[in-house]
């Protein structure tokens, strides 16, 4: 099944969930995509789209690798949760503020955006990335396992990359 949602947009409100986990199902959100403080909802077996900015003020669980999921800015807001409880990959075409806990799991992170930004006021920490776009790190980021990509990172001044684990022979201080 696939459902398209336009450009006024996504609310996942609480106890949402996005298919269930033994059928694989599409969702296009062409508009932003918001989980508000206080609510909860969760991914399955399906793929996603948003075109949007997508805002998680609340939980976002994601609990299964099927399909694909692509997202543009996305922003973990103080509070907010973004949590992949399988090794999903991930596309991401925009930039990410992460404000709140963003819990990566092992599956791979495409970064993909034109002219990006990494940031926000909690430490960014990923196991794989690949880097296809082009990317500053303004606050804090961590690769703890794989690193790759034809992209570029540049790092702000004052920000920090950490490489593998915390030894400060690991971080990279522009």
């Amino acid at each position: 099944r696939t459902t398209n949602v336009g450009a006024g947009g996504l609310v996942i409100n609480n106890g949402g969930t996005l298919n269930d986990a033994s059928t694989t199902g599409t969702l296009n959100v062409s508009g932003g995509c918001t989980v508000p403080a206080g609510a909860s909802a969760t991914a399955n077996r399906m793929t996603i789209s948003v075109t949007g900015a997508t805002i998680i003020s609340g939980t976002l669980t994601f609990t299964n690798t099927g399909g694909t999921k692509t997202f543009n800015d996305v922003t973990i807001a103080s509070g907010g949760t973004w949590t992949a409880t399988a090794a999903e990959a991930f596309t991401i075409n925009g930039s990410i503020s992460q404000n709140g806990t963003f819990l990566a799991n092992t599956g791979i992170y495409t970064l993909a955006g034109a002219a990006k930004t990494l940031g926000g006021t909690r430490n960014l920490i990923f196991d794989r990335v690949s880097i296809s776009g082009s990317y500053t790190n303004t606050d804090s980021l961590q690769l703890t396992t794989d690193f790759a990509g034809a992209g570029t990172l540049t790092q702000s001044a004052n920000s920090y990359f950490v490489i593998g684990d915390l030894t400060p022979a690991a971080i990279l201080t522009a």
